[in-house]
């Protein structure tokens, strides 16, 4: 894609409304993640209400980045690298009603960026499909580690309350 043809897009209403909404349903994603992993169910909307809630995106990528799995997730590598891409996109497009031409190239030179609005829509929809992949082979790996914790939280109680029969 052309500079002039991705400054094009960069300016359209569209687009900016596109990339905000995208960005949003993929934050509220990353959001649900961070809250299953840290907290329990009952407490689950306090942990939204006090945390969540006052952590920026790029604080919130920055935990997903540290999170433990069960094993090392190239999902996870790749959700950070294309959210963190998406917020400096989104960053650029709700803040500027006019981008200045500095922006425009800092913009252009990320090639997850450019991906992203190449060939419109169809780049962003690509990168929605792998997003939601991505973040389902998370929640999987979530799930297995949260299981067996929970299985072997089970077999050591099991085990203790057996050995005071």
């Amino acid at each position: 894609m052309k500079q002039k043809e991705f400054e094009k897009l960069i300016h359209s209403d569209e687009v900016a409304g596109r990339v905000i909404r995208f960005c949003t349903t993929f934050e509220d994603r990353l959001d649900d993640l961070i809250a299953r992993y840290f907290t329990t169910n009952d407490r689950i909307f306090d942990f939204y209400e006090l945390i969540i809630s006052r952590l920026s995106l790029y604080e919130k990528i920055q935990i997903l980045k540290n999170m433990s799995f069960h094993r090392k997730m190239k999902s996870q590598d790749n959700i950070v690298a294309s959210m963190d891409s998406i917020r400096k996109l989104r960053n650029a497009l709700a803040h500027h009603s006019y981008m200045p031409e500095r922006e425009i190239k800092k913009l252009y030179s990320d090639q997850n960026i450019r991906k992203l609005l190449s060939d419109y829509p169809k780049g962003l929809s690509k990168e929605k499909n792998a997003l939601e992949n991505r973040f389902s082979r998370l929640w999987h790996s979530y799930y297995v580690q949260f299981n067996k914790s929970h299985i072997n939280d089970f077999n050591r109680d099991a085990a203790e309350n057996s050995g005071n029969s």
